[in-house]
């Protein structure tokens, strides 16, 4: 009787409860923040309205928020990611990207608010980039005058840059051109 709808609907009841326990459990056994953040999102846009019941609009929330606790601990860092979320209407293709990461996190690799704030530096740069075109000569000229210069560092052939190669180089006419820093510092860690 405390099944979702949805959940209801999974549920195969003639093979007992031990069955619909199981079902339930492997649905939800893996959703961990992602869930959460979904829930508690729903539960902050829910909004009362002329003709429905209160009483009914109060419910559905009070139950989301429930459902929201009972996955597990909620945090601060996980209220911070849910308001960075929900303030980005406007720019789903970040919007998506960042619910993509959150659902890959788990308990031995969180992704949290501090790696959304990352995301949102590098997404930055990539838009001022763009809006102004000579930005990426502007990134590019920063980072010469930068304490970088050592023997070890290796010198960009592209833009003359030291601390990447041209194949993570941004600025235009390199391997990575148009992508953010850190996609580049992310394919530099990976390979």
């Amino acid at each position: 009787m405390n099944v979702s709808d949805d959940d209801e609907a999974e549920l195969d009841m003639a093979n007992g409860s031990k069955a619909a326990w199981d079902t339930l459990q492997n649905r939800h056994q893996n959703e961990g923040p992602i869930r959460q953040v979904d829930l508690l999102r729903t539960a902050l846009n829910i909004k009362c309205k002329k003709g429905m019941p209160l009483p009914q609009t109060c419910c559905e929330i009070c139950d989301a928020v429930d459902q929201a606790f009972a996955i597990g601990e909620f945090t601060i860092d996980l209220f911070c990611c849910i308001a960075i979320i929900n303030s980005l209407e406007e720019f789903p293709h970040i919007r998506s990207s960042i619910l993509r990461d959150l659902r890959a996190s788990s308990k031995d690799k969180e992704y949290t608010s501090k790696d959304i704030r990352h995301y949102l530096e590098s997404e930055q740069t990539l838009h001022a980039t763009t809006e102004k075109p000579h930005a990426t000569s502007d990134i590019a000229l920063s980072a010469c005058t930068s304490n970088t210069r050592s023997s070890n560092v290796p010198t960009c052939s592209n833009c003359k840059c030291p601390g990447h190669s041209n194949p993570y180089c941004i600025s235009p006419g390199g391997g990575m051109a148009g992508k953010t820093i850190q996609e580049s510092k992310d394919a530099r860690h990976k390979d």
